[in-house]
């Protein structure tokens, strides 16, 4: 039989057509894309590189002769899902010209998330996951056409809803992709997060789903709409599959919706075939091929990648230290040739100094001086102890530790933001998450600490390490918490602040936070102030100073930021008190 396969070239095309040709099948194929070197079907199949919507189809049916059409043009790969519509008229092109050429039988892959498609709310589906909702519209007008050109033009059709399909050769563009993302993942040395639409997941193998459609093309009786039928996983049945791979190294999964995936009656259901591919060899089958893949690219890039990744390494850390001996061998040097004094050399301090601190710009000086008097004679003694010298030693360090400090204020501050802001987000997350999935109070968040004892100890670790002034940390906070919760106003305020404010409900609400430790949480009275957080000592068992969150919309106050604020407290007591 002549057989036809538009969109050959994918994933799902290339085993197919290996499959029609080991049934002794004559297979055509047409994509856009350029004939791969590596295509086992080479000297086979004819290829033609053509569009699937071009006159030049019409000319390849009328020499092919086909029997049999499938059209495989239409995953999840297309990156503006606005233009989705378009890609109807490639179906539509190649559906008039089966009906004007005869064609047998037309086999349309679809997809089994349909199923999912048809019973959920498309408005929910739409608003939560776009990409899912357009792809799985775009499948269902595709249907709609074939079943049209069924009903009106006599056109034997069959529609083939396929499960996400996995194995060697995944891209991560299709259904399956899941499996090729959390193989990457785990081949990482850093931790990863991989999202999934659902949490379960009904995958086959792709040497099985090929079988099945090359037997079902040629089985005359097989016509009408019909469903594969996958294996049933859980993501975190999968997940436990790859840690007995990988053991290194974790992974979060992230889910588009908190539910499981919806699946049809056993009417027009195909089986799989009893020698099928369980999850686990084709997994195993599947990791051996990333491996494989990757192996050439590995032993390529860890020779070339590994020494760029060095150097970026390298110039990351040291990039103040390498700027300053690289401009101060070329400032010296032109000070030497051009018998220009010692302001050139001042000014490059000075630079260094408000760019990199105090420490590069004393090294920048200190080399300055070296490369100034090499090389080295016996008369290097005098000359260093002439007054010329100590001028010039003394001008050097004098502008350092001006222009630097600065910075160097600037870069620890910097520092400890970064440390601050990064693991409290992860413990503001943390806290959400909570609220969202267990509906807690927030109340009842503050009393169970204990279940977020790993974030919470490492953000306290991870200050901690920081070694520097417990008060400096302080100051740096409030700007944390503008930065993680959008609120405008956080200050930080001591006792001394109390003289500022004047006689009222500001006042007091100030004064009673100072001599009470408790978080006040304004959700009613009319004041600026919405939240204080006490800075308690316990040395001296009082309150040294408050974080004060001013003018923030009552409608924000919600139980998340309560719980927040709460988790804030424990912190700065814990750490205050070290």
């Amino acid at each position: 039989m002549n057989i036809l396969i538009v969109g050959g070239n994918g994933f799902i095309g290339r085993y197919l057509a290996e499959s029609l040709l080991a049934f002794g099948q004559n297979v055509s194929i047409i994509d856009i894309a350029d004939k791969p070197k590596n295509l086992k079907l080479n000297s086979k199949a004819a290829y033609y590189k053509i569009d699937a919507i071009s006159r030049e189809c019409s000319e390849v049916f009328e020499i092919g002769q086909f029997d049999i059409v499938y059209f495989l043009i239409g995953n999840s790969e297309r990156k503006n899902w606005l233009e989705s519509g378009k890609d109807i008229s490639p179906l539509l092109n190649i559906l008039d010209l089966c009906c004007e050429y005869k064609v047998k039988k037309f086999i349309y892959i679809s997809t089994s998330y349909l199923y999912t498609y048809e019973a959920m709310s498309h408005e929910m589906l739409y608003k939560t996951h776009p990409r899912f909702f357009l792809h799985c519209a775009f499948k269902k007008s595709c249907e709609t056409y074939c079943n049209m050109y069924k009903d009106v033009y006599g056109l034997n059709m069959l529609i083939v809803r396929v499960p996400p399909v996995y194995g060697p050769g995944l891209n991560s563009f299709g259904e399956g992709s899941i499996i090729l993302d959390i193989i990457d993942a785990f081949q990482h040395h850093t931790y990863r997060e991989v999202w999934s639409i659902f949490k379960d997941i009904e995958l086959i193998y792709i040497s099985d789903v090929t079988r099945i459609l090359t037997t079902t093309a040629l089985a005359s009786n097989f016509t009408g709409n019909y469903k594969i039928k996958g294996e049933l996983l859980d993501i975190s049945y999968i997940m436990r599959k790859a840690k007995g791979i990988f053991t290194k190294n974790n992974i979060k999964v992230n889910y588009k919706f908190e539910s499981k995936m919806k699946y049809p009656l056993d009417k027009n259901v195909i089986n799989r075939l009893e020698d099928n591919t369980s999850f686990s060899e084709g997994f195993a089958k599947t990791y051996e091929w990333y491996k494989n893949r990757n192996l050439k690219k590995r032993l390529f890039a860890d020779k070339l990648y590994g020494v760029s990744g060095k150097i970026k390494f390298v110039w990351k850390k040291y990039k103040a230290w390498i700027e300053a001996t690289i401009f101060s061998f070329l400032v010296t040097e032109f000070m030497k040739y051009t018998g220009f004094n010692y302001d050139i050399g001042i000014v490059l301090v000075m630079i260094i100094g408000l760019t990199y601190g105090i420490n590069a710009a004393l090294y920048t000086g200190i080399l300055c001086l070296l490369l100034h008097y090499l090389p080295f004679s016996d008369s290097i003694l005098p000359e260093l102890m002439n007054l010329n010298t100590l001028e010039r030693v003394l001008a050097y360090f004098s502008i350092a530790l001006i222009s630097g400090y600065k910075k160097s204020v600037e870069i620890k501050e910097n520092k400890i933001k970064k440390v601050t802001h990064i693991e409290l987000e992860e413990l503001f997350k943390t806290v959400q998450a909570d609220l969202v999935n267990t509906r807690k109070s927030a109340s009842l968040l503050t009393e169970q600490l204990k279940t977020y004892e790993y974030s919470y100890s490492t953000i306290y670790n991870a200050v901690k390490k920081l070694n520097e002034n417990r008060n400096r940390i302080m100051q740096v906070l409030p700007e944390v918490i503008i930065e993680l919760t959008g609120f405008k106003e956080v200050k930080l305020e001591t006792r001394n602040d109390l003289s500022k404010y004047e006689p009222g409900l500001e006042y007091d609400l100030v004064k009673n936070s100072f001599e009470k430790n408790e978080v006040f949480f304004n959700t009613q009275m009319k004041s600026s102030i919405r939240v204080i957080v006490p800075v308690f000592n316990k040395k001296s068992n009082k309150v040294d100073s408050l974080i004060v969150i001013r003018n923030v919309p009552f409608e924000k106050m919600n139980v998340n930021v309560e719980s927040q604020m709460h988790f804030i407290y424990n912190l700065v007591t814990d750490f205050y008190n070290i």
